[in-house]
């Protein structure tokens, strides 16, 4: 059975994700642009390879080569906190570096032609793309030893953590696109690798039990809660304005 929850997952976390960004992307007057959720899906791979790259000489130091996967979540690892702040430092800098080479190759490409402002709401799709691939990887990499014996709640709470961490991407990269857009892409990129940072440390000392809450569910309400509020601002600084909606 852990194969076919495994499945389910991942229709419940792609699908949900989709949804919700159509949803967005409807509110602020968009659609969803295939095009760039696509360049999203590629350029996550850039970012774990750069990802794992970062993480694999202190997963080795610690744990040796028996971890084949450096970026999978140390739950069963006995990792010390540093370590876990540095894993977290190595997934905001890998991921969130790559979340504007769409939009900067295609400037390049285009000799700055396209694509037309404002990009904020291209980086939406780019985050959502990423995030699709963030679900796949995860659950391909992670199924077997976590799927056996979970019931359909489990299933649904790790869905609902996979929407959350959705919204999280989906911000950063409409943040990052908002600063190719206005030239300002070094302070913006750094506030977004640390912001990313700080989420994945809380992460990984909920999952190794450094954090205890009493509650799973309160911890995914903290973190989705997190998300959609880090959405909602961004979509004000970045998108909100009328001028800017009708210029692209």
């Amino acid at each position: 059975m852990s194969i076919i929850y495994a499945i389910v997952s991942l229709f419940l976390s792609d699908g949900a994700s989709i949804l919700l960004a159509y949803f967005i992307l409807l509110w602020i007057g968009r659609t969803i642009d295939w095009r760039y959720v696509f360049y999203g899906i590629s350029v996550f791979f850039l970012g774990i390879g750069l990802h794992s790259l970062i993480a694999l000489p202190v997963a080795v130091w610690s744990e040796g080569f028996k971890i084949p996967i450096p970026v999978k979540h140390p739950i069963s690892s006995d990792f010390k906190t540093w370590q876990l702040i540095y894993f977290a430092g190595a997934a905001g800098i890998g991921q969130e570096i790559v979340k504007g080479l769409p939009i900067w190759l295609e400037l390049k490409r285009t000799d700055h032609a396209l694509p037309y402002a404002p990009f904020g709401w291209l980086g939406l799709n780019i985050g959502l793309g990423f995030s699709l691939s963030e679900i796949f990887f995860i659950g391909i990499s992670s199924w077997e030893p976590l799927m056996a014996g979970l019931s359909i709640s489990d299933i649904l709470i790790g869905s609902w953590e996979r929407v959350s961490a959705s919204l999280f991407h989906m911000s950063t990269a409409a943040w990052i696109a908002y600063s190719i857009q206005k030239k300002k892409v070094y302070p913006i990129l750094l506030y977004c690798i640390l912001l990313h940072a700080l989420v994945d440390t809380f992460a990984g000392l909920l999952n190794v039990g450094k954090i205890h809450t009493g509650s799973v569910i309160v911890e995914e309400f903290s973190l989705f809660l997190f998300s959609f509020l880090f959405i909602l601002i961004v979509i004000k600084k970045v998108l909100a304005r009328k001028s800017e909606r009708q210029a692209g």
